[in-house]
């Protein structure tokens, strides 16, 4: 009888090995990587989570650019291009250093279609409607998924931890309160894009152009970094996600709870 047990435990811990080094590499490319993949490393890397001292340059720069220029010239073409300029040179630096290009890339596309607009129309202000967008979107698909009870960020996250939809599908006490955690985790970032379309969206209504450019620096870096941390303040608290997402014995999709 004590060998059948024995037995049947190896068996169990083989099958969940693989669950375990999924976990475990998910945890190791996080710390490898920034943005909300330093919300599920050990420790939370505030540099990493804003993309080092670079990654803070490339994404500060052609905001402080734009408002400083703004706020000597007045001047819609002269604001507008000077960002460009930098973001074309931020992509420069990272080819010369043999680097991933792809945030460069990214952010001299996000410059350049602000660019265009604000050109385009002759309005200042309207440099920042990409971003207004931008966040509208965010707001609206966070709101949808906790509309239909898949919150987002538990997709977001549980991909990054090596869990994309199994926390979905478990009914223990653990995948119960992964589930409410990635519940409130959505309504924090939903939150947080609320936010500053509450303050930049009239702004930009009414053409105040040097606030709205000052908002956009405030809230844009350090707001993303205070939400990373109360992220990882929670996705630290929950438990692993490979024993959160195993459902128990004849326990399937068919027999999930699917409450959110």
């Amino acid at each position: 009888m004590t060998e059948r047990v024995d037995v049947t435990d190896q068996a169990a811990d083989e099958e969940q090995a693989p669950d375990r080094a999924e976990e475990a590499a998910g945890r190791q490319s996080a710390r490898r990587r920034g943005g909300l993949a330093a919300a599920v490393g050990e420790d939370f890397d505030l540099s990493r989570a804003v993309g080092g001292k670079r990654g803070v340059v490339e994404s500060v720069a052609p905001g402080a650019i734009f408002l400083v220029v703004y706020i000597a010239t007045k001047d819609v073409v002269v604001s507008s291009v000077a960002p460009v300029a930098a973001a074309v040179l931020a992509l420069a630096a990272r080819l010369v250093g043999r680097l991933d290009v792809t945030p460069a890339v990214s952010g001299l596309l996000g410059v350049g279609v602000s660019a265009f607009w604000a050109l385009r129309t002759g309005q200042a202000s309207n440099y920042f409607t990409v971003g207004l967008l931008l966040n509208a979107g965010y707001l609206a698909a966070l709101a949808l998924s906790l509309a239909v009870r898949w919150p987002l960020m538990g997709l977001v996250l549980g991909f990054l931890r090596g869990d994309a939809t199994r926390w979905r599908r478990a009914d223990d006490e653990d995948g119960l309160a992964t589930r409410r955690a990635y519940t409130r985790l959505t309504w924090l970032w939903a939150g947080v894009f609320a936010l500053r379309l509450l303050v930049q969206t009239p702004l930009y209504l009414t053409d105040a152009t040097t606030a709205l450019a000052v908002s956009k620096l405030v809230m844009g870096l350090p707001l993303f970094a205070l939400a990373a941390w109360a992220t990882w303040m929670t996705v630290r608290a929950l438990p692993p996600a490979a024993e959160s997402s195993a459902a128990g014995p004849g326990q399937g999709p068919a027999g999930a709870d699917e409450r959110g």
